[in-house]
């Protein structure tokens, strides 16, 4: 069987095959953005790889946000906490748990894949989520869907595509009349 293609028709066929992949992608992205905010959860993406072999980057993490980390975090449990000067989020195991004399918590934490613990104790308000599950390889489609230009293509491109499909069908029926 002889496979016939008019470079055209072939042309026409791969941008609406290129369109409707764009639309599912796009899909797809909305339904990860909205989904875990409706259910209390929230989508991380891993950027290291201190807790391999839990999670390596690349991954992603489903978390629980934590309103009081004393009765919510037992040591085993893996965080998410503000570390340091609180600008950087890190995913980290729970090694320890400390309540002091006015019963706050304090927590030891550490990295599956380092050889040394956190330095110092994370405190009640610096642990922000716990984490649920381990979505392997989201993370990197999570990281590639937040650049701008990948955006650009998930949701303008099908719409110039549109556009153009709707101008060349219009300009398609006309027909040339002599007077």
């Amino acid at each position: 069987m002889r496979l016939l293609c008019v470079t055209g028709d072939c042309l026409a066929r791969s941008l609406g095959w290129l369109f409707w992949g764009l639309v599912a992608l796009a899909a797809v992205t909305l339904v990860l953005a909205l989904a875990p905010g409706l259910l209390n959860r929230q989508l991380l993406a891993v950027t290291g790889g201190s807790m391999e072999p839990a999670f390596a980057a690349g991954d992603a993490l489903l978390t629980h946000p934590i309103d009081d980390a004393s009765h919510q975090v037992a040591a085993g449990d893996i965080v998410v906490l503000r570390a340091g000067d609180g600008s950087a989020l890190l995913a980290h195991r729970v090694l320890l748990v400390a309540t002091d004399a006015s019963g706050r918590s304090f927590f030891k934490t550490g990295g599956d894949a380092n050889a040394e613990t956190d330095p110092g104790w994370a405190t009640e308000r610096q642990v922000k989520a716990r984490v649920l599950m381990t979505l392997p390889g989201l993370g990197a489609l999570l990281h590639s869907l937040s650049q701008p230009l990948v955006r650009l293509a998930l949701f303008v491109l099908p719409l110039v595509y549109l556009g153009i499909r709707e101008l060349a069908a219009g300009l398609s029926g006309f027909e040339e009349v002599e007077a």
